[in-house]
């Protein structure tokens, strides 16, 4: 993602990048929560928490090796019960390990097909607890776990839906700014499905530096344009075999919104977060779907 300033340039000018080294560890707690309304009622209110150590195993002078360690979230997550924590031992820790730029811009997770390996074992174990007889929507909780699962064959599908959270520790890192200057970026964001993604425009402003303390805060906003919704919702429209002279009318009863509201509070050195706080709030309410999804991620360093 480019940035681009808009605005005349102040005389700070802070780099956010890595000053890391071999054997360095910091703990980090991460929370993550979703909340989904349909039709004005809540159907979906979930959170799941964990705490991680970051670990830079070995750098040379183009990258960093790392460890993200964590206690499995997924047994929670999934809602797996405890005989299936002693079925999997080796599975009460996860290893993601992963690399990035000599400054800190995340490249790629290494061992994702064994991660991926670990998460498909898991939701073959939920999907085998389900029952019909018991549970009334089996066969749909089974059919969206088969779909999800299908999603961990890939290194993309990894990275961009279980470990987001990655991306967003890496997200400030690599780059400069400029204390008060306002920069403008582009994005594509996924929205609906069977639809192709929609134009997201967006900022980002160094608002607060402490050069005594070493601490920064980045503010970083993001809403999709109109227009790009339109014309996804035109495209989806036509996919669904809808009229053309009825799509119009269609489109002007709709409404699709993605809105994005964080905060990064960095320690300038060694370049690693304080405290994040990224929040994206969606609203799709196009034909009979009428959702509202909130989802909120918090990374704070613990001591």
């Amino acid at each position: 993602m480019g940035l681009k300033g808009t605005c005349q340039p102040d005389t700070s000018i802070v780099p956010i990048v890595a000053y890391w080294k071999t054997g360095d560890i910091w703990g980090f707690k991460v929370t993550k929560i979703k909340q989904t309304i349909q039709d004005q009622k809540v159907v979906q209110n979930d959170s799941i928490h964990y705490l991680a150590k970051m670990e830079v195993l070995a750098q040379d002078s183009d990258t960093y090796t790392l460890d993200w360690t964590m206690a499995n979230p997924f047994y929670d997550a999934f809602g797996l019960p405890a005989s299936v924590r002693k079925k999997y031992p080796n599975y009460n820790y996860t290893n993601v390990i992963y690399k990035t730029t000599e400054t800190g811009v995340y490249i790629g997770i290494q061992n994702w097909q064994e991660i991926g390996t670990m998460l498909k074992k898991l939701i073959g174990e939920k999907i085998s607890s389900l029952s019909s007889d018991t549970i009334s929507q089996a066969g749909q909780i089974r059919k969206e776990l088969n779909s999800l699962s299908s999603v961990y064959n890939t290194k993309r599908g990894i990275e961009q839906l279980v470990f987001k959270e990655l991306m967003m520790f890496h997200f400030p890192l690599g780059k400069q700014y400029t204390v008060g200057k306002i920069y403008n970026y582009n994005e594509k964001v996924p929205v609906m499905k069977n639809s192709q993604p929609a134009t997201g425009n967006g900022i980002i402003v160094l608002r607060h530096l402490n050069k005594e303390k070493q601490t920064c805060e980045l503010l970083q906003r993001m809403k999709v344009l109109p227009d790009s919704a339109n014309t996804m919702l035109k495209n989806y429209f036509l996919h669904l075999g809808m009229r053309k002279e009825a799509i119009a009318g269609a489109i002007s009863e709709s409404i699709v919104s993605v809105y994005d509201d964080n905060i990064y509070n960095y320690l300038i050195d060694p370049g690693i977060p304080l405290k994040i706080l990224v929040s994206r709030e969606t609203v799709i309410d196009v034909l009979d779907d009428h959702v509202k999804q909130i989802d909120k991620t918090i990374i704070e360093k613990v001591p």
